[in-house]
């Protein structure tokens, strides 16, 4: 496959084609489950149409996985830095705030705020995120990107006085592999709009 054509698949993923950041989760999303249609060329010459995938849903072992403590964005003079953000072949698909028990403040509202004003400030790296991630230290929720703190699906931890077991659990629960492709390809059966899951 020609370089050019690659690049065309780069671009697609990280060029924004709109301001409204859900209207880019969707549009990014989509390139990221369905693939980016690229014209190729086969060994005659001949164009032919192709799809470039950027994960591979089918053989999660063939994906690089990666959680990343305590990222760091810039722009211009502004530098903000995000609790655990995890990336799928260097693709963000998910960020946590996690907010501190020992904090009189620390509540799911406010980390649900500070995940706003994050969005505002860096929309490209939530242009392809399947979740987002909230805690207080005794409790979390789950919701999509641009989600009213009322659609977060909340989730009681197993050890509350233990937040070392906290992050684990989350990680675990919802990032291990399978389950990670399985939340990125199909989001709306694991964190549903209406904030309900469904039954098991």
């Amino acid at each position: 496959m020609a370089q050019s054509t690659l690049d065309v698949a780069v671009r697609s993923l990280g060029q924004a084609e709109s301001q409204d950041l859900l209207q880019e989760n969707r549009r990014v999303r989509q390139l990221l489950t369905e693939g980016c249609p690229v014209e190729d060329f086969d060994s005659s010459g001949k164009p032919q149409g192709n799809r470039i995938r950027y994960i591979d849903f089918d053989q999660a072992i063939h994906n690089g996985f990666v959680v990343v403590n305590q990222f760091v964005l810039k722009r211009n003079s502004r530098a903000r830095r995000l609790d655990l953000v995890a990336f799928v072949n260097g693709i963000p698909m998910a960020v946590f705030e996690l907010k501190s028990p020992s904090r009189r403040c620390a509540t799911l509202q406010s980390a649900w705020r500070q995940l706003r004003t994050y969005q505002r400030e860096f929309p490209g790296l939530f242009a392809p995120c399947a979740v987002q991630v909230i805690s207080d230290g005794l409790s979390s929720a789950v919701g999509r990107v641009g989600a009213e703190l009322r659609h977060f699906v909340p989730r009681r931890l197993a050890d509350p006085a233990d937040e070392r077991y906290m992050l684990t659990d989350l990680i675990h629960d919802l990032f291990a592999q399978p389950r990670c492709l399985d939340l990125v390809r199909n989001l709306g059966s694991i964190v549903p709009e209406n904030g309900r899951y469904p039954d098991r």
